[in-house]
């Protein structure tokens, strides 16, 4: 029971370093594109740089979804 704990324990923090990690790739890239909209004149590369955005954003909560349900599965896991 113990060791099981443990595990569980361990992909807790394994998931949450992978959250961290995501958000910080996020946010480099919402630098980049933000820098890259600086230099935009023209409003069909502003509509591309949107959607570009709308893009990743939908890609990050994707991916922030499927961690969050893995952590639930683990934490529904009956405690033996």
């Amino acid at each position: 029971m113990l060791d099981e704990e443990k595990n569980n324990n361990n992909i807790y923090h394994i998931n949450e370093f992978k959250l961290k990690k995501l958000a910080e790739i996020e946010k480099k890239r919402n630098i980049n594109v933000l820098e890259f909209y600086k230099f935009s004149e023209d409003k069909e590369c502003e509509e591309n740089l949107i959607n570009f955005k709308i893009n990743n954003i939908k890609k990050s909560v994707q991916r922030i979804n499927k961690l969050i349900s893995q952590i639930k599965e683990i934490s529904d896991k009956p405690q033996k």
